[in-house]
């Protein structure tokens, strides 16, 4: 019931549903209360505007990313006694595959959690389920693209979770039992405060390990930095979302 609560205010406070329910009261207001009509439709346009600017998706990331050093992997065997990296969505069906495969953004922490496990010789935990209801629970999809195409292989695989809370409780309890407790934490760097949290929530001692930093400046003109693209949208929206989700744990205390 409060997943489905959570889901449904953050459908209505983020794009596109924001602009959406905005669209709804121009509408609504058009034929009485066309002042009220113009304003909403221009708060619109203006919103849409400023989150698909790459300067302003760049800074609403920075925000959640401007705290999050890199790791450095010689020296994680001194604060770690496992690296854990979370599943971000799946590739459901691929048709070059014949199976469901790891998604993009799963395939860049699968990639730096390997690096750092061969540097390190540190174990892996690969974290994430079947949050929608799939046969196959994404840690194993995981696993197997680790193993086959990176040359590591995880030592455990926590497939229950379907979401970053879980992640945390059911890695914390796979870990617990093997007497671990330090932990380097894999995820993107836009992720890794909410992450973080949740897994020193459960118990863990986090030694963060972020990696995709949204608000690393592009190599483009100036100009540039002011023109709408969807690319810049979808940061400034995982941005608030990250947000939305912090505050959220603040408010149930997790």
């Amino acid at each position: 019931m409060i997943a489905a609560l959570r889901a449904v205010i953050e459908a209505a406070i983020l794009p596109p549903g924001l602009f959406l329910i905005l669209l709804l009261g121009a509408a609504v207001c058009l034929r009485h209360r066309r002042r009220i009509s113009m304003l909403l439709l221009c708060a619109v346009l203006s919103v849409l505007y400023l989150l698909s600017s790459p300067l302003v998706a760049r800074w609403l990331a920075g925000i959640l990313e401007q705290d999050q050093v890199p790791a450095v992997a010689t020296a994680l065997r001194g604060h770690a006694d496992a690296i854990v990296v979370l599943g971000c969505d799946r590739y459901s069906d691929a048709p070059e595959f014949g199976r469901d495969d790891v998604s993009a953004c799963s395939l860049v922490r699968l990639r730096y959690a390997a690096e750092l496990a061969q540097q390190s010789g540190l174990p892996v935990l690969i974290s994430g389920g079947n949050p929608r209801g799939e046969t196959v629970p994404e840690a194993e999809i995981m696993g197997r693209v680790m193993q086959e195409r990176l040359g590591v292989v995880a030592r455990w695989l926590e497939g229950r979770s379907r979401n970053t809370d879980e992640n945390a409780k059911f890695s914390a309890k796979l870990l617990m039992a093997d007497q671990v407790k330090r932990v380097a934490l894999v995820t993107h760097a836009i992720h890794m405060r909410r992450a973080a949290r949740a897994f020193r929530r459960a118990g863990l001692e986090v030694t963060p390990a972020p990696t995709y930093y949204y608000s690393v400046r592009a190599r483009a003109p100036a100009w540039a930095q002011v023109l709408p693209t969807t690319q810049s949208l979808l940061v400034s929206t995982l941005a608030l979302r990250e947000q939305f989700g912090l505050l959220w744990y603040i408010l149930t205390g997790r």
